[in-house]
């Protein structure tokens, strides 16, 4: 079995950014896709990308992220990616939108076909209500694809490593504004940093200290909001609801 993952990596300073496309409804992974970031610099060590083998796509699923039965037809079953998904995802820091609301369940579906235990985070870090809370509405919906337009990172692609960059982009762009929000100097709402404001600094602690202390203590689950499209808060299937 091939390595996915650097051999001289401490998972403990590693978040997973990953992200999901499905089925409507949910019923089978369609395409997995993850992000190795490093907690401190938010620099990525890693990538992994895969489509997972079904029988048939459907046609709301496919207009959703463009997978089509043709695209999966030939791409390894589930059973066979398991040991690499595994090892992308168990002990590290899992990070992503709405992934409390979907892709944990959808992970947690997949490896039960198995009969399989579930790779397990050390924390976690759901971007839906982190944003929401700290953030408010002011980027609409909060769906990513409205978040990315915001603060300038262009169109959500809708595919699983996409849709992880686009998540770490606008996260980066998130933590400056959040810096500028407790400056002394702040008198009011300020507009979102222009693209690329973020760099590669040290985001996490700004992140982690706006979020009460990191994973999983951003006030909860996701898809509260009641207006996502699949991962970004329930809609859709191949995003949050299935396909």
């Amino acid at each position: 079995r091939r390595e996915v993952v650097p051999i001289q990596t401490d998972r403990r300073n590693i978040i997973c950014l990953f992200d999901l496309e499905t089925t409507i409804p949910a019923t089978h992974m369609l395409e997995f896709g993850c992000l190795w970031v490093d907690k401190w610099t938010f620099e990525e060590v890693a990538r992994y990308e895969t489509l997972v083998y079904a029988k048939r796509v459907g046609a709301k699923a496919t207009k959703v992220h463009g997978i089509t039965t043709a695209m999966v037809r030939s791409a390894p079953p589930f059973e066979d990616l398991a040991d690499d998904v595994f090892d992308m995802l168990d002990g590290t820091i899992w990070m992503g939108h709405n992934i409390h609301g979907f892709d944990m369940k959808v992970i947690d579906q997949e490896f039960a076909k198995l009969g399989r235990p579930s790779p397990q985070p050390i924390s976690t870090i759901d971007t839906l209500p982190l944003l929401r809370k700290h953030f408010g509405k002011r980027a609409g919906n909060l769906k990513m694809a409205s978040l990315s337009e915001y603060f300038g990172h262009g169109q959500e692609q809708h595919r699983a490593v996409d849709d992880c960059v686009v998540t770490l982009e606008v996260l980066r762009s998130f933590a400056v504004f959040a810096d500028v929000a407790r400056s002394p100097v702040y008198a009011g709402p300020v507009e979102a940093p222009a693209r690329g404001a973020g760099g590669n600094g040290s985001v996490r602690g700004r992140v982690e200290d706006a979020d009460g202390g990191g994973g999983g203590a951003d006030g909860g689950g996701a898809g509260a909001d009641g207006g996502g499209d699949g991962a970004d808060g329930g809609g859709d299937g191949a995003d949050g609801g299935g396909d």
